[in-house]
């Protein structure tokens, strides 16, 4: 993951962290799915309540709350961002957190029965950085470890749906939709101070400009890609928003409506970014086998890399990754 995507998710944890129920990307849709709930129910299972667990890339700690509900009491997250430790910690008080790479992290060797990662490890950067990531998880293992993760495929749907969300964002980023509306809004307030020809023509064109922009959006919103996807609801509650805040303007102040929206893009090109690194996440066939090779060399027995599905009809979301001493 590259600094700036680092930097795209620190804004989602602290997000997270504060509680911010009203920012409008703070929701992950994949965290309680009960198909991966069946897959960590298994894995637990499985083992002993004694077991010492560690998180890699814990993020809000999913897979760390199945284990927690199924009794076991050792558990530690380790994950980059603080504030990522700190959703986890509420959920999990009496949790071990450790902000960390995971490439390299402070533990001795053999500090570890149970590693596992949901949408977490392969985040570690490029195929250099996922290996060595791979080679510290097996360092950390006990010799009766088990490793488990569900990590993103290349090809598959949350890819899929990642790509048409960075499409959807460039939709917005084009449309000049927020540039125009600072715009309106400046030449508004300026309108409503004077009633100069100058700032009423210049109140008027801002005001055209900005129906050019949301009439872009609009119609995208009606398009077939826009139906049901993540940052088109975004994106219409960026634009009935501004609507709202334009008409109620003579209530607010004019700094804290160029601020909502400076929010709002910054908000936008955040959720740009962690899409892209999603996307640059997933993992090839190819490059699951390298990562068990890791652990077989290192002395596990490993399983075939297998598709995880959502939905059995429907595209694979994710590969289901598995080593055991």
């Amino acid at each position: 993951m590259t600094a700036s995507h680092e930097q795209d998710w620190d804004n989602y944890w602290q997000g997270r962290a504060a509680q911010s129920s009203g920012e409008a990307l703070i929701g992950v849709g994949i965290e309680d799915n009960a198909r991966l709930s069946a897959f960590w129910i298994q894995i637990f299972q499985a083992m002993p309540k004694t077991a010492r667990i560690a998180d890699f890339a814990c993020g809000a700690g999913s897979a760390l709350k199945h284990a927690h509900g199924a009794g076991f009491s050792d558990l530690t997250g380790i994950d980059i961002a603080a504030d990522a430790i700190n959703v986890l910690k509420k959920a999990i008080p009496s949790v071990k957190g450790c902000v960390s790479s995971v490439t390299s992290t402070p533990f001795i060797d053999d500090t570890f029965d149970g590693l596992v990662s949901q949408f977490g490890f392969e985040y570690a950067g490029g195929e250099k950085d996922v290996l060595a990531t791979a080679r510290e998880m097996a360092r950390l293992m006990s010799p009766s470890g088990v490793f488990a993760a569900i990590a993103h495929m290349k090809g598959g749907a949350i890819e899929k749906e990642s790509l048409v969300s960075l499409n959807n964002i460039q939709q917005v980023i084009d449309s000049n939709f927020i540039s125009c509306a600072q715009d309106m809004f400046r030449a508004a307030y300026a309108a409503d101070e004077s009633l100069s020809p100058q700032t009423q023509e210049a109140s008027l064109k801002s005001l055209i400009a900005m129906g050019q922009a949301e009439g872009k959006i609009v119609l995208w919103l009606r398009s077939a890609e826009a139906k049901g996807n993540e940052f088109a609801r975004f994106a219409h509650y960026l634009v009935t928003s501004t609507r709202e805040m334009f008409e109620r303007r003579k209530m607010l102040p004019l700094k804290e409506c160029l601020q909502w929206l400076e929010d709002m893009e910054g908000e936008t090109m955040a959720y740009q970014g962690r899409m892209k690194s999603m996307v640059e996440a997933a993992l090839s066939k190819e490059m699951t086998q390298k990562i068990m090779t890791v652990f077989a060399d290192s002395g596990f027995e490993t399983s075939e890399p297998e598709p995880f599905y959502f939905d059995p009809s429907e595209l694979p979301v994710a590969w289901t990754l598995r080593a055991k001493r």
